[in-house]
């Protein structure tokens, strides 16, 4: 019942942070403004039997777009199964990005409650929920990806903990491999810092371990274990996301030309700073985002953290430990944002493909809120449990109305942060046109363009679909797919027959079901030498040998995954059957 009613409540305090987000039929405006665009891309790509999702068809200015080959495909994997049993296109692209929002509440409560109990889960999940940078997230930037991972971030850290218990818990541990299987396959840069994170803890977790003569070598294979099993799992999407990014005009050394240098941010900065709805920029004065950890997490967690040095009997040693770990982990996610940690940023290979710095707010904002429930603890010395509760009841109540309504009632039901700047005016209709989804749309997801990809600069010069030919021909019968194309041609001689699509390895063309030369004689095109007669002319993405590599180790770890487990549950019950 008590988790009935924490749960309830988490969900009664998203409704109100997401009740600016549903106030109209139109998307909010933020920043990444292609959800549903891509949404719908993703849908057209699966109807079309494209599995697993790489190239899309109208976005890219219609030349063909690797998207799902290097961003983020499972927010969309959601998208689009909620779009494709029946709800509109916006409508499904806000239940998308609002259950990534709501996750944020309900892993911060599982997670945080393993460690204080359901009231200090509750607490945890109200400032996760209510955190400024999650209002910024959602209302200003738009990162579905990085949604994503501010939810999963949770459970990954109680799955983290699990690994140096002596006695695990199977459940726990197994909750934070799928928050990092989901992580892997959610934002490819949030897996990167979480692989920076993970290596710290790890080498840091072996020293702690040698130096109290505690078992090392079962935490190292718990550690590897920890990774290993998702990221094998999720391979089919990170290895081709990384080995061909130089297939594209990003390249991981560049990290989109953004220079990290240019945006790190100050300590004042983490406390108080302007809301806004522009983003980071070269100089602390011009940056037009907040940056804020929340003044009131803060508070609290050093509070926690005092009580915790002052020795007080107010903590388990599970607590203590786990106090002293965060706080170690609190300092370094934070120290690393700071310009003082430029000697370490280009001390860590690729690290430009971070871009920002202050990205590390989420993984301070996640350790803050594991950590402020902590000062709750003071509680228990009140011997009445009455006198608990209604002190726990009225600090939640200062947190939510301090986080959520603004200086002024008059200006009651708008929130402080949970806002939008606007709404995206577009329907469903427009949202899916071929013009808009081939310009308007592109321009603002066009980094991934195939390296040999001219950009276009108007809607005319996009990819119209024309199929040519330098003589007289007739084309018939065309179809064209996100990943296939082919039509038939009759021509009276030989010929050199172009599509307006762009290349991108591996695709093959055939000619009457035999393979021939791509030809690449003008930007934006793919040609094929025809002889006269009739052709049937098909154009089809295959795999890369990396590709099929990476599909390989994902399929072949999902069936020795399957195989252990149905051995495992074979064996409990033959042993329950003989108990």
């Amino acid at each position: 019942m008590k988790t009935f009613l924490s749960v309830l409540l988490i969900l009664i305090v998203n409704a109100i942070a997401l009740s600016s987000f549903f106030s109209s039929d139109y998307l909010i405006l933020f920043h990444d403004q292609v959800q549903s665009e891509r949404v719908y891309e993703m849908a057209v790509a699966i109807q079309a039997k494209q599995i697993p999702p790489r190239l899309v068809q109208n976005l890219g200015y219609g030349l063909g777009y690797p998207l799902f080959n290097y961003y983020a495909p499972f927010p969309y994997y959601l998208g689009t199964a909620i779009f494709l049993s029946g709800f509109g296109l916006i409508l499904a692209t806000k239940l998308m990005i609002a259950g990534a929002f709501i996750s944020a509440g309900l892993t911060m409560y599982f997670a945080a409650s393993r460690i204080w109990g359901v009231r200090g889960g509750l607490f945890a999940a109200i400032l996760y929920v209510l955190s400024p940078y999650h209002a910024v997230q959602l209302y200003v930037r738009g990162s579905i990806g990085e949604l994503w991972a501010y939810a999963l971030l949770p459970l990954i850290i109680l799955g983290i903990v699990e690994v140096y218990k002596e006695k695990i818990s199977k459940k726990n541990l197994s909750v934070g491999m799928l928050a990092v299987l989901i992580l892997s396959i959610s934002h490819t840069i949030s897996l990167f810092i979480f692989a920076l994170l993970w290596s710290v803890q790890f080498i840091m977790g072996a020293i702690f371990l040698a130096i109290c003569k505690r078992d090392i070598i079962r935490y190292i294979k718990r550690s590897l274990l920890f990774v290993s099993i998702p990221l094998l799992l999720s391979a089919y999407y990170w290895i081709p996301a990384l080995s061909e990014l130089n297939l594209t005009r990003v390249s991981i050394e560049s990290g989109n030309d953004v220079k990290y240098s240019d945006h790190f941010i100050t300590l004042s900065q983490l406390w108080s700073s302007s809301w806004g709805f522009a983003g980071s920029t070269k100089g602390v004065a011009s940056d037009g985002m907040s940056f804020m950890l929340g003044k009131i997490v803060i508070i609290l967690s050093f509070v926690a953290i005092l009580l915790t040095l002052l020795g007080k009997k107010l903590f388990n040693s599970h607590q203590k430990l786990i106090m002293y770990a965060f706080s170690v982990c609190l300092i370094i996610s934070t120290f690393i944002m700071l310009e003082q940690s430029k000697f370490i940023w280009g001390i860590v290979p690729y690290a430009q493909l971070i871009q920002f710095p202050w990205r590390f707010i989420m993984v301070s904002t996640c350790f803050l809120s594991l950590m402020a429930p902590g000062s709750l603890t003071i509680l228990s010395k009140v011997s009445s449990p009455l006198f608990q509760k209604i002190g726990f009841i009225t600090l939640v109540i200062i947190v939510s109305i301090y986080q959520f309504f603004p200086a002024s009632f008059k200006d009651f039901p708008k929130t402080k942060y949970f806002n939008g700047n606007g709404f995206y005016s577009l329907t469903d209709e427009q949202l899916k046109s071929k013009d808009h989804l081939r310009f308007d749309a592109s321009k603002n997801s066009d980094e991934y363009l195939p390296k040999n990809a001219i950009k276009p600069s108007s809607l005319e010069s996009t990819s119209l679909d024309h199929i040519t030919c330098d003589t007289i021909c007739t084309i018939a019968n065309i179809m064209l797919l996100p990943h296939k194309y082919s039509f038939k041609v009759s021509t009276s001689e030989e010929s050199l027959i172009q599509i307006d699509k762009t290349y991108f390895p591996n695709f093959k063309v055939f000619v009457n079901g035999s393979e021939k030369e791509i030809i690449i004689d003008e930007p934006n095109k793919m040609g094929v030498k025809i002889n006269k007669g009739d052709s049937l002319i098909e154009y089809v993405l295959e795999n890369t040998l990396i590709r099929n590599i990476a599909n390989t180790i994902s399929i072949a770890t999902l069936i020795c995954l399957l195989l252990y487990t149905s051995v495992v549950i074979g064996k409990n019950r033959v042993f329950r059957g003989k108990v």
